[in-house]
């Protein structure tokens, strides 16, 4: 029988390759977005634990208000004459002011570098001269000293075919500045953060290209050993004008991440939304399927009935199925229970023209008149044109050589 099975699948190796197809999409494609999505998380994790791994407090604006399209809070810039004003705060250790803002590279062959509208963020900043704060160093070349000079990425220098001492163009928000590359850096042991293109220039070019000149968006903080972190931000925190707050470097690396975590969240549910619809498609596509196959199936089955095949009966609906019935009833239910056997074992019999009629898709039970005739005419000729005389009483009574009652 199990070889029966296999060769019924195999003649119809369409909808078996289909039928798994559906299944294996619908499962990828589910199984696809969570591993997607969860890499993304763990990679936006690690960039911003890595960007504020030597901060140890943060000084910035109050939020104006929360963009609601993914921006975050929007903060404005803050005063460059804090840094010398609050590195004098006991417990700090260096202080140095950032400004970071939109830049865009050209590579060598006039096409820009990065995608900031579809993909990864194409940055610009201040080359950080307090090592603790800086979470880039050099793999080639030298840190940026004067104005027209600029370090950028591993990954940019490799997809612009850049290389020290190149001159390249720089898009920022003003006019187009050309600059001259000084040096290549990494992020940790990454070409670049999370495959962003990051431009880096001296602290006044960067204040007047990408931030405002004698401004800063934040300003970092080193505590000196064995301050806290939220001790150095209560020491901050009585320095400070108004409209500005002190936090400490690891709420600054929740904030990102969960910041990260929202515009993620968007992607995954569109992306789930799909998988889901490929699952119900899918599901959709098998239950179609079974019953086209239980329907066509079903005259392969009353075929293998005729020629004996049988399936086993659940417990307790055996031979005795009948026990119980009625002594007035136990003569035609045995009767009827050889006949079944009977077909069971090949012989013909009720059972087995119901099945050949099954067979060829006539219905039983507009066509059991057709049967009865039949089989009467079959007992007929086999008793030379007369009727079988009847078991019972009334065949007792009936006359020696008599043809019976009708």
């Amino acid at each position: 029988m199990f070889k029966i099975v296999l060769q019924g699948l195999f003649a119809r190796k369409l909808r078996l390759v289909t039928t798994a197809l559906a299944v294996t999409l619908g499962v990828a494609f589910t199984a696809g977005t969570l591993v997607l999505t969860d890499t993304m998380s763990h990679i936006f994790d690690d960039l911003s634990a890595g960007v504020y791994k030597g901060t140890d407090a943060v000084v910035r604006a109050k939020a104006v208000f929360n963009d609601s399209m993914g921006g975050g809070e929007q903060r404005p810039l803050i005063d460059a004459s804090l840094v010398p004003a609050l590195s004098h705060v006991p417990g700090v250790a260096a202080a140095e002011g950032s400004a970071f803002g939109y830049t865009r590279l050209i590579g060598k062959d006039g096409t820009p570098i990065g995608n900031p509208g579809n993909g990864a963020p194409t940055l610009g900043g201040n080359w950080s001269t307090v090592q603790t704060l800086n979470p880039f160093h050099l793999v080639a070349g030298h840190a940026p000293q004067s104005p027209d000079e600029v370090v950028i990425d591993k990954q940019s220098a490799q997809l612009g075919h850049l290389a020290v001492g190149d001159t390249a163009t720089v898009l920022v928000t003003g006019p187009p500045q050309r600059v001259r590359i000084s040096g290549i850096v990494a992020f940790g042991t990454a070409d670049s953060p999370a495959g962003a293109s990051v431009v880096l220039f001296t602290t006044p070019v960067a204040q007047r290209l990408v931030a405002a000149p004698g401004k800063f968006s934040s300003i970092s903080f080193v505590a000196d050993p064995g301050v806290s972190q939220q001790q150095l931000v209560s020491n901050l925190q009585r320095a400070l004008p108004p409209g500005t707050e002190a936090v400490t470097g690891a709420a600054v690396v929740k904030e990102t991440q969960d910041s990260f975590q929202k515009i993620l969240s968007v992607f995954s549910k569109f992306f789930l939304i799909f998988a889901v619809v490929a699952l119900l498609v899918g599901g959709f596509i098998i239950m179609n399927t079974f019953a086209i196959t239980v329907a066509q199936r079903t005259r392969e089955n009353g075929l293998l009935r005729a020629l004996g095949a049988s399936a086993p009966l659940p417990p307790g609906q055996g031979g005795d199925r009948h026990a119980g019935a009625g002594e007035h009833h136990a003569q035609p239910q045995a009767h009827r229970g050889q006949r079944l056997r009977a077909d069971d074992r090949g012989r013909p019999g009720r059972v087995h023209h119901h099945l050949c009629l099954l067979h060829h898709g006539i219905d039983q039970r507009e066509h059991r008149p057709i049967v009865r005739r039949g089989l009467r005419d079959q007992l007929r000729r086999r008793h030379g044109g007369r009727r079988r005389p009847r078991a019972g009483p009334e065949a007792e009574h009936a006359p020696a050589g008599g043809r019976g009652h009708r």
